[in-house]
């Protein structure tokens, strides 16, 4: 399975690119080894690129819920 993410955080200024640069900076400290992706910085890529399990998806969106929102503000 291979997984993208492309954030709909909306910044006019850098086109989304300072939201999701905090985003991927508090995957990184929850240990979830994650980079930026795409010509404005808006997608999020999970590296290295390996098979992807169910149980992988589920770490890596429990691990979103503890990065905290106010980080992306």
């Amino acid at each position: 399975m291979m997984l993208a993410a492309s954030t709909s955080i909306r910044d006019e200024v850098h086109g989304g690119k300072t939201r999701t640069t905090a985003l991927v900076n508090g995957l990184r400290r929850k240990s979830v080894i994650v980079g930026l992706c795409g010509n404005r910085g808006q997608g999020i890529k999970i590296r290295p690129p390996l098979p992807f399990s169910r149980s992988n998806a589920d770490l890596l969106l429990d691990r979103l819920d503890l990065v905290p929102k106010c980080s992306m503000s």
